[in-house]
């Protein structure tokens, strides 16, 4: 039954009821301002009542409890609204540093050059070619030079003004990366920590944790403003918060984003150390996501857009202003543009087009397709500008950049060093042997006192000399002499006149480093003498000996000297002739036997009385005999006679007379043989005067005959004529002329006349390998060849290049009119690769060269004569000597005095269609219209987002926010509740005292 304390419990509960509804009440009022604050209240339900005989009776009022008024589909929405707000906001804020980074406004530029910047690319590039049209009406103006190199300053400094600033902004985006991601992981953390705490106060519980969700819900809007993000509640009440479809926080825990730089070297970010790859192109809402849109494809693609702009007027500019001239010249100039390490260096593989394709590659674009077969000229004058000389220099793209610098230094025919294009195989040998011995009782005595070494230099002038030897392993590789360098070298071994023979052995093996080996031994034909024997140490290994300045080699008959193959055309190992008659009938008269191979006449006018020479050689190229065979009726007269004459000159050499008749001469184990200086015309007649015997190199015959070498000092001025004699007979000497007799010969010459030059003969450097004959001039002097009637140049090849054409002739103009020393040889071109790695081309004395005619375009794409330097918008500046001498700008396509040909062509490039079917300047005004377009885009949805934040955020505050009119309400109304439960008690007080007290008394 209900008593009247039951029904006090009633009046008590209603009394906690509004008491409870006045401090939510209070509450909300309290944070009515604070942001992320839900609007809460209470939750009340009736008391179960009592069932009675009579009824249900009520026992009053039950606060189940407090809720916070949230709607979570809209909260969602929001933070998708944030996400789009946030993304749109910040890309707004980049379009805006662009646009003052370019200095221009961003839309579509009018060519109103007033209605723009004044230092914008637009108005810089009206004012650039402006310049050059005034320098086409007055090329010669030193005003109207000034005034172009400023304009191209200008140009030039806003290119790389807006590449550094839009580097920066890279930069600064790149930065900011970092700090975004700090942040979010700080949010995440949190989130995870309020996860913790609020699944702890609410699991199994009906207590709700307003605040802490409060908090957490601000902190998920919070981080959608950065990252576009996906959340879900768990059943104990923590959110997971996914980003890309990988959680960052999962119930109690979280994932912070970690920072990795990428193989661009840009910060990117990816999901905890084992997460997913790099999810940069994944992120394309929030904060992060719109510094990820510029920081990857707005920046990047404005970059190249940029550089392509600046490369295209780098490369049309200065195509047209490296192939003219200016009203001056250079006494010397270097190219611009950085070559690859070791390209210019002698063997260097890599060609021209991959120089400049491989350029492209590293991003510098604007040499990259430019260079192209064809040739350019190099204009010498004098100080007064009259021209002296004017030389074409040719271009392939498969030059390497070492064959092209040599080409440009030998386009005057004056060289500081040249190679034969000749190249021959060296002869290596695993030991090599003197064939001339020394008595033993010499080896005591100086070796320039040695009978053997008369006429060598070692004996005939005191002084040191020495030679080389080339050292392969037992595979075949070069052993290197000098670790110092970077070639691989041979070993030099030095010697003078005061050594002897087993202090020069000594000398071998010092020089050797412990890698050769150098021993006197008896001499197997004479055990009276002793012979010099050098090898390698290493078994397999084997030597080659070359460069003998000193005789010594020669004198004592080193047979395999490199190179010591005869400069013989026309020896053979095998020869035959058919004739007619008997082999033992007379040679002279009017008898038989007469030879129909060449001569159809028949005897006696063919043959007569006189001589001619046999020679053999062996198998190391060496002269193994030389006989000379006399024709007379009374000594050798037959066939017969003949046969028995050539087999006594030398065991290898047999001859066999058949029944066919058939004569046929035949040489063993490799020897070789020939017939020279033929008085009798049986050579002639016997069809072999194909093996005479006479100089041949290389296919290409010589003669008897000389050449000139006129050296040159620095200014141009000869300072020895030297003439070089050539021998084409075989037997010269008393012996067979080969490229070492050559290189001696060469060097006695110079060597007479006091000429700083030598002769050597060196490796190939793009075959080690092979060898080639060079002549090198000190430091300071140059040389060229002329009037060479022996035609040795020619055959070894001095023709590949400028030095010598192929008809022997000089194509040097001023060298034609050389008479003396003393004389000035003109114009001289002089081309080399520097420390730096640039081509250096220079002059002689006060003169001047100029450019002209380049339709290979490479003085362009080296950056030489070029007014432009770099080769994209950052490193685009205005070239160094045209600043400091305006002189040197290019105005004459042809060099004529006055000339407007190139300038005009510069101010035209304003109105011509360069790429992508635009003019430069539209190119331009495309790159602005297109990101003043994009960028009023991204206005408009910023507005737009933020509009429909603006219209979420209304919904939310009627929804979750505080009215104060509302909850002054609640206040009265709870007010007055507990008032009237406060009364209901009272009441029920006064009965119970009426109870108690009253009825008792």
């Amino acid at each position: 039954m209900v008593t009247l304390f039951g029904i006090i419990h009633v009046g008590s509960s209603g009394l906690s009821a509004a008491q409870a509804g006045l401090n939510v009440t209070g509450n909300n009022i309290s944070n009515a301002d604070t942001e992320g604050y839900s609007r809460q209240r209470i939750d009340q339900i009736s008391s179960d009542s009592i069932i009675l005989s009579n009824g249900a009776m009520g026992q009053g009022t039950e606060v189940v409890s407090v809720e916070r008024i949230r709607d979570m589909l809209l909260e969602s929405q929001i933070n998708n609204a944030k996400s789009d707000q946030s993304y749109y906001e910040k890309l707004d804020i980049i379009y805006n540093q662009l646009e003052t980074i370019l200095n221009d406004p961003l839309n579509s530029v009018s060519d109103d050059a007033e209605q723009n910047s004044t230092s914008g690319l637009n108005n810089l590039l009206a004012q650039f070619f402006d310049a050059f049209n005034a320098l086409s009406t007055s090329p010669e103006s030193p005003e109207t030079r000034i005034t172009v190199i400023e304009a191209a300053e200008s140009l030039a400094n806003e290119f790389s003004t807006i590449s550094r600033d839009l580097e920066s902004l890279l930069e600064d985006l790149n930065s900011e990366v970092k700090d975004v991601v700090a942040g979010i992981n700080r949010k995440t953390s949190e989130i995870a920590s309020l996860n913790k705490q609020i699944s702890a106060i609410e699991n199994g519980s009906r207590v709700n944790a307003n605040d802490y969700r409060d908090r957490r819900d601000q902190l998920i809007n919070e981080l959608s403003e950065l990252i576009p993000i996906s959340t879900t509640e768990n059943s104990n009440g923590s959110v997971n918060v996914a980003l890309a479809g990988q959680k960052l926080v999962d119930n109690n825990s979280h994932t912070p984003l970690q920072l990795e730089i990428t193989d661009s070297g840009e910060t990117g970010v990816r999901v905890g150390k084992n997460g997913l790859d790099v999810i940069n192109n994944q992120i394309r809402e929030g904060k992060l996501g719109a510094i990820f849109e510029a920081r990857e494809e707005i920046l990047p693609t404005l970059l190249h857009e940029i550089d392509q702009l600046a490369q295209g007027i780098i490369v049309e500019v200065n195509q047209i202003v490296s192939r003219a001239s200016g009203i001056e010249g250079y006494q010397s100039v270097e190219s611009h543009f950085d070559f690859p390490g070791g390209s210019g260096k002698p063997g260097a593989l890599m060609t021209l087009e991959k120089i400049f394709a491989q350029s492209a590659q590293a991003g510098g674009g604007a040499n990259s397709d430019l260079i192209q077969d064809g040739s350019f000229s190099i204009r010498i004058a004098d100080k007064e500008n009259h021209t002296l000389d004017d030389f074409e220099v040719s271009v392939e793209k498969s030059d390497t950049l070492y064959d092209l610098v040599q080409r440009i230094d030998s386009s005057d025919g004056v060289v500081q060093m040249a190679r034969s294009a000749l190249k021959f195989d060296p002869i290596y040998t695993k030991q090599a042997s003197s064939a001339i011995g020394v008595r033993q009782s010499d080896i005591d005595q100086p070796v320039s006192s040695l009978a053997v070494l008369s006429g060598a230099a070692i004996a005939e002038t005191p002084g040191s000399y020495s030679f080389e030897i080339h050292l392969r392993n037992v595979s075949g590789g070069a052993v290197d002499g000098d670790a110092s360098t970077p070639e691989i070298d041979p070993f030099i071994v030095t010697i003078d006149g005061d050594m002897t023979l087993d202090d020069i052995a000594a000398a071998v093996e010092s020089a050797g480093g412990g890698q050769l080996r150098a021993q006197l031994a008896s001499s197997p034909s004479d055990p009276n003498k002793v012979i010099l024997q050098i090898n390698g140490v290493q078994k397999g290994s084997s030597i080659s000996i070359q460069n003998d300045s000193s005789g010594l080699i020669e004198a004592l008959d080193f047979g395999l000297t490199d190179p010591s193959k005869p400069l013989v055309g026309g020896s053979a190992s095998e020869a035959s002739t058919f004739f007619s008659g008997s082999s033992s009938d007379s040679l002279l008269g009017s008898g038989s036997p007469s030879f129909n191979t060449v001569f159809s006449a028949s005897s006696p006018a063919v043959v007569g009385e006189g001589t001619f020479e046999l020679v053999v050689v062996n198998d190391q190229n060496k002269l193994a005999a030389s006989e000379t065979i006399t024709i007379s009726s009374s000594g050798i007269s037959t066939l017969d006679d003949l046969a028995n004459a050539i087999e006594s000159v030398n065991s290898h050499l047999s001859v066999e007379i058949t029944d066919e008749k058939e004569m046929i001469i035949r040489a063993s184990n490799n020897y070789t043989f020939f017939f020279q200086n033929d008085e009798t015309g049986l050579i002639d007649a016997m069809g072999f005067s194909d093996i005479d015997g006479y100089g041949q190199i290389g296919g290409q015959p010589f003669q008897d005959g000389s050449f000139e070498i006129v050296v040159v000092n620095e200014g141009g001025v000869v300072t020895n004529i030297v003439e070089a004699p050539v021998h084409a007979d075989p037997s010269y000497n008393g012996g067979l002329y080969s490229l070492n007799d050559i290189v001696d010969q060469i060097n006695q010459s110079l060597s007479a006349a006091g000429a700083p030059l030598k002769a050597s003969l060196v490796e190939d450097p793009t075959d080690p390998t092979r060898n080639q004959l060079q002549i090198t001039a000190e430091e300071g002097y140059e040389f060229t060849f002329r009037s060479d009637d022996s035609l040795l140049l020619s055959a070894l090849g001095f023709m590949d290049g400028a030095v010598l054409e192929t008809d022997g002739g000089n194509p040097i103009l001023g060298a034609e009119n050389v008479v003396a020393v003393g004389d000035s040889i003109g114009g001289l071109v002089r081309a080399e690769i520097n420390e730096e790695g640039n081509i250096k081309i220079s002059t002689s004395g006060s003169n001047q060269l100029t450019f002209t005619g380049d339709d290979s375009n490479f003085l362009a794409a080296a950056g030489i004569n070029a007014l432009f330097t770099g080769d994209c918008a950052g490193s685009m500046s205005v070239n160094e000597d045209m600043i400091e001498n305006f002189n040197l700008l290019g105005a004459s396509a042809n060099g004529a005095q006055g000339g407007n040909e190139a300038a005009l062509a510069v101010a035209e490039l304003q109105n011509k269609t360069v790429f992508k079917n635009m003019t430069l300047n539209d190119y331009y005004r495309t790159i602005i219209a297109k990101l003043g377009s994009e960028g009023n885009r991204t206005d408009q949805l910023r507005q737009s987002c933020n509009d429909i934040l603006t219209e979420l955020e209304t919904l939310r505050e009627q929804e979750s926010g505080v009215s104060l009119d509302e909850e002054s309400i609640n206040i009265i109304r709870y007010q007055q509740a507990y008032q009237a439960a406060a009364q209901f008690i009272k009441t029920i007080d006064e009965l119970m005292d009426v109870v108690i007290n009253r009825i008792g008394a």
